[in-house]
């Protein structure tokens, strides 16, 4: 009964985190050559081998793999719709940061990848990158990446 209601509220977790209004925390930081992204993609975020077995043992195996299965069902959708956009996909596990050159120049880094499990974000190569949700992606997708409907 106990893995159950952990279960429910791991999912209910992560359903609230998907349909919060999409941000992004970060930081500006001093321009780095390597490793910065700088073209147009949407970067996809999935939690590490250790930090699986990690959660797995914290919450039990099958509520886990069952987290993990819906969660990737809605990154395979969004996947879908950016394989027809033909938009690049990067996909990162949760560690470090990532950093993005901005079109003034500075540089962004999104930091703190160690806590963003099944995240998906877009960047235009011009703003700072938004999290977009599986609900009424394609919407974000078009505002956020100045596409024409």
């Amino acid at each position: 009964m106990k893995k159950t209601i952990t279960l429910l509220l791991l999912v209910f977790a992560l359903y609230r985190a998907n349909a919060q209004t999409p941000i992004v925390t970060g930081t500006d930081m001093p321009a780095n050559p390597f490793n910065i992204i700088s073209k147009p993609c949407a970067i996809i975020i999935r939690p590490t081998d250790k930090e699986l077995a990690e959660m797995s043992k914290k919450n039990g195996t099958d509520n886990i793999e069952t987290v993990n299965d819906n969660a990737n069902v809605s990154i395979d959708i969004i996947k879908s719709y950016l394989d027809s956009a033909r938009t690049p996909i990067i996909e990162k596990e949760a560690k470090g940061e990532l950093k993005f050159k901005l079109l003034d120049g500075k540089i962004y880094a999104l930091d703190h990848l160690d806590k963003l499990y099944w995240n998906v974000f877009l960047f235009n190569g011009e703003n700072t990158p938004i999290k977009v949700t599986v609900q009424d992606f394609a919407r974000q997708y078009i505002n956020y990446m100045k596409i024409q409907k």
